[in-house]
């Protein structure tokens, strides 16, 4: 498996949501969509963007 850092922040960002909803700090683990926006990135160089976030 080839890993990127894209997908290293993935992972990394499920563990700190889980470890957040473990210790009682959080309700729930947000979807990654709901607290990523590449709209300034997409205005500054679009090509920059590999996948389509869902």
């Amino acid at each position: 498996m080839i890993r990127t850092s894209s997908f290293v922040f993935l992972v990394t960002a499920d563990a700190v949501g889980d470890y957040l909803l473990s210790v009682g700090n959080i309700k729930s683990v947000p979807a990654f969509a709901d607290y990523t926006d590449l709209s300034l990135l997409k205005a500054v160089d679009p090509s920059l963007i590999k996948v389509e976030i869902k």
